[in-house]
């Protein structure tokens, strides 16, 4: 729940306080970054233990077509009050194209030059990093999340 199919709010409790047992299981999030023109659609699991596991894929929409960026990552999570803490221990990402969007890379050099250093940065930008989530909404099989920096994700109960 990083960077992760948008809920009706209005079908939402308001915020209280979410209980750990409360999320703990699987659920389907999407992330949306429109600062990025990016999307974070992923599996999240929630373990009792503290731990949790991600699978994903990354989409940013570009003029040009779409990069789509497999990712997994491998955490530990704290909850307290409205207030989900990340730790992202294990991080990886691996490139995901379509074919069409091979063939765009390879005919310029602008935009291969461009999604090589985004690749770099989100090689480098998921080791050893917090995200800090407050649950704005929850009713136990849909979960309404915010960071810091306004980003929204919204996850269903699997």
């Amino acid at each position: 729940m990083r960077f992760f199919p948008l809920l009706a709010l209005s079908a939402i409790a308001p915020a209280f306080a979410l209980e750990r047992n409360e999320l703990i299981g699987d659920w389907s999030c999407s992330t949306s970054y429109p600062a990025l023109s990016a999307r974070l659609d992923e599996h999240y699991t929630f373990r009792a233990d503290g731990s949790a596991e991600s699978d994903g894929v990354m989409t940013f929409f570009l003029k040009a077509g779409l990069l789509h960026y497999d990712v997994h990552s491998k955490d530990r999570w704290s909850l307290q009050d409205k207030a989900l803490t990340i730790d992202i221990a294990d991080y990886t990402i691996a490139r995901a194209f379509k074919p069409r969007m091979v063939e765009i890379l390879a005919e310029s050099p602008e935009l291969t030059a461009y999604e090589e250093k985004l690749f770099a940065s989100l090689k480098h930008g998921g080791e050893n990093n917090r995200v800090n989530l407050t649950i704005v909404s929850h009713d136990g099989k849909s979960l309404h999340m915010q960071d810091g920096h306004g980003n929204v994700s919204e996850c269903q109960r699997m």
